[in-house]
């Protein structure tokens, strides 16, 4: 609206997967921004409350708590992965 996002974004592996979902209000970020794996499961989910986090929540591969960094490291070398694939 009004040259700003606003609304429900996705952003997708090279492979055609889901990598990320969340909202714009008004230009920021605002809601819940979900990051996925490339098997599909949810790696973060990070709340937001516009444009300034206030809540994360990381996942390891198996869809239990995890520790971020550990998480962060993961999705990086996944991501790396999944591209030099193309």
């Amino acid at each position: 609206k009004n040259g700003f996002p606003d609304g429900l974004f996705r952003e997708y592996f090279p492979n055609g997967q889901l990598l990320a979902e969340g909202n714009y209000k008004k230009g920021k970020l605002d809601g819940t921004i979900n990051r996925y794996y490339s098997n599909n499961k949810l790696a973060m989910k990070i709340i937001i409350n516009n444009d300034v986090p206030v809540d994360l929540k990381c996942f390891n591969k198996n869809g239990k708590k995890g520790i971020c960094k550990k998480v962060q490291a993961e999705l990086s070398s996944e991501l790396n992965n999944v591209v030099s694939q193309f």
